[in-house]
């Protein structure tokens, strides 16, 4: 489905009746479209001349949240020599290092003997330095056995 006129070269461009639909599904669900580095057309009817045309028919929506979890999220179109059809592929960079995880209590645990057992265990290892030390420490070792 082609969304605006600038997602086609030549030829006439025609208003799919989906589009409206398709533009609320991406509007209500924080979709974006990741448009590709290398180029926009990914269909091309192969004539020559004016009769050519081309056409961005291929597109990746994904939920704007992802865009923040990673460094760089990028497409690209796939070069194709037998077909007049260009598949893209999606490239996700490096997840973002916002530090240590924060340790949360899940309520499920206090059923589990193994938990308490290791809790117990972890929890009478001796640690030296001043009391916030002391305390960070102990959470991080629990965090690490559960």
């Amino acid at each position: 489905m082609i969304l605006n006129a600038y997602e086609k070269s030549g030829g006439n461009f025609q208003s799919d009746p989906f589009k409206d639909k398709l533009e609320l599904i991406m509007e209500v669900n924080n979709l974006m479209d990741i448009q590709p580095r290398n180029g926009k057309y990914t269909w091309n009817n192969k004539r020559l001349g004016p009769g050519n045309i081309k056409e961005q028919l291929d597109i990746f929506l994904i939920h704007d949240n992802i865009t923040l979890d990673f460094n760089l999220v990028t497409s690209q179109i796939i070069p194709s020599v037998a077909s007049n059809h260009k598949p893209i592929a999606i490239k996700f960079g490096e997840s973002k290092k916002f530090g240590p995880l924060p340790f949360r209590y899940n309520p499920l645990w206090i059923n589990s003997k193994n938990v308490r057992n290791l809790v117990a265990r972890d929890w009478k290892q001796s640690i030296n330095g001043s009391q916030s030390i002391f305390l960070e420490e102990k959470i991080k070792n629990v965090k690490e056995c559960t």
